[in-house]
């Protein structure tokens, strides 16, 4: 999980982590990746004590795309889960990720949104920008997708041991052909603060 200025959510989030990881896997480690934070979200890492939970600290913000690299480069399990942390994709979904992905043999299963919790300009943005996109680009992404899905580690080994390509990790996924399935998933509304997107 990627963070930035994320000090009113990451206690909760963590929690709900636990909870829903806990009871639904033996095996399962938790990645925190603080993308250079100016709040105090580092500071509350830091006092936390979770046995399956390992921090790691970016010296500056190099955005999420990199920071979800980070994390990657240092996962050691056979399923591993990107999401965001503001809450919107729920960690009770993860077992829903990873029953879809087992039960269809694939690498990698697609979190889409069910309902849009945006204000309806920047739905309207958003749609435009996936059609666009996907017209443009030679890259076909899914629709009404974001971060939150799950991939077989085995097929993140060749890209990231690749030198720098130009795109997020993320679009190297699919220009790599990873096999995939989406799964619509309803996302709860972000109470917690603004999008840092704009």
């Amino acid at each position: 999980v990627p963070l930035y200025n994320d000090e009113m959510v990451v206690q909760k989030l963590l929690k709900k982590l636990e909870k829903v990881l806990s009871s639904s896997f033996q095996d399962y480690e938790i990645i925190l990746v603080d993308d250079g934070s100016t709040d105090t979200t580092f500071s509350i890492l830091s006092e936390l004590s979770y046995l399956h939970l390992k921090i790691i600290k970016l010296t500056r913000n190099f955005g999420q795309s990199n920071a979800i690299v980070a994390g990657l480069s240092f996962a050691i399990a056979e399923n591993i889960v990107i999401m965001d942390s503001d809450l919107q994709d729920k960690p009770e979904d993860i077992p829903l990720l990873y029953n879809a992905l087992i039960s269809q043999n694939i690498e990698m299963v697609i979190a889409t949104r069910k309902n849009a919790n945006e204000h309806k300009i920047r739905n309207f943005l958003s749609r435009t920008f996936f059609r666009f996109s996907d017209f443009f680009a030679t890259i076909k992404v899914p629709a009404n997708t974001g971060v939150f899905r799950i991939i077989k580690s085995s097929c993140l080994i060749n890209i990231l041991q690749k030198p720098y390509q130009s795109g997020s990790i993320l679009s190297q996924l699919y220009q790599a052909k990873t096999t995939y399935v989406t799964l619509p998933l309803a996302r709860d509304v972000n109470v917690v603060r603004q999008s840092n997107y704009t």
